[in-house]
């Protein structure tokens, strides 16, 4: 990597958002905790469904606080997660204690997984959660895709869930607005139709009392993926789809993947 690079990343919005300014953040991962377990019900299924059962060895890429890492370790496998951010892995640590299950946490870009994790391979499953990708640019994501293949046994299982580009289009609104805990997320976008790319300022108030305190700014860049898109993507990397759907809104029931479907989850077999 030249020197150049290591500025690149040093500065890009990942790192502002999940390193610098992770406590920020933090709230709305902690928020998102109660659908992880009937989200790693569905994992859990289709990993079955792909001849990957309990004891496996899974890497929980882009872990965050390891609410999918903790729920599968709890239910057997063996599981490392992988994360950018030393504050998330040390929640999913915290809480890993506390649950009574061993996750092993590894810091490190998902730009370079396949270096961080060599040494932890081969893995029988990859799981890829909370659109944990699509940050970068130009081929990054073909690259984390193949360098997941090159950490995988024969025939390991990937699922993945993240946004759909579909349902952007159909639904797309400039300014959006989120709380979790005291904090309250402001945003605005716009969609770039020529790169699939959503752009974003994402702002972070403290409420205080009745007023609000500005926290942080933050631009930010996320590539949007159809179906078809994804799948060609996975294809290109070494992976076939065998399912692809989306969840109800009780997140328990599969349904075909739709352009009214928010989010989109796909299962893929390394071939």
């Amino acid at each position: 990597m030249s020197d150049d690079d290591g500025g690149k990343r040093s500065s890009h919005w990942t790192r502002r958002l999940f390193v610098d300014n992770a406590e920020v953040y933090l709230p709305f991962l902690e928020a998102a905790k109660p659908r992880a377990e009937a989200e790693v019900v569905v994992i859990v299924e289709q990993l079955n469904e792909l001849g990957v059962t309990d004891g496996a060895r899974v890497l929980d890429a882009g872990c965050g606080i390891g609410r999918h890492s903790i729920a599968l370790a709890s239910k057997g496998y063996e599981v490392v997660g992988l994360d950018i951010s030393p504050l998330y892995l040390e929640e999913g640590r915290k809480a890993a204690n506390e649950a009574g299950v061993d996750v092993k946490f590894v810091q490190g870009d998902m730009r370079d997984v396949g270096g961080t994790l060599e040494d932890e391979a081969p893995f029988q499953a990859v799981v890829n959660m909370f659109t944990s990708h699509g940050y970068y640019q130009g081929d990054d994501d073909l690259q984390f895709f193949r360098d997941l293949h090159g950490l995988t046994a024969p025939g390991a299982a990937l699922v993945i869930e993240t946004l759909n580009r579909d349902y952007i289009l159909r639904n797309f609104t400039p300014i959006g607005h989120e709380e979790a805990g005291e904090i309250c997320k402001y945003d605005h976008r716009s969609f770039d139709l020529e790169t699939s790319s959503i752009h974003s300022e994402w702002s972070f108030y403290e409420k205080r009392g009745g007023d609000l305190n500005l926290l942080l700014r933050v631009d930010l860049e996320l590539r949007a993926y159809s179906l078809h898109e994804m799948k060609e993507l996975l294809a290109r990397a070494g992976w076939e789809t065998v399912n692809s759907f989306t969840l109800d809104g009780d997140g328990t029931q599969t349904l075909p993947v739709g352009p009214d479907s928010f989010r989109m989850w796909l299962a893929a077999r390394r071939v």
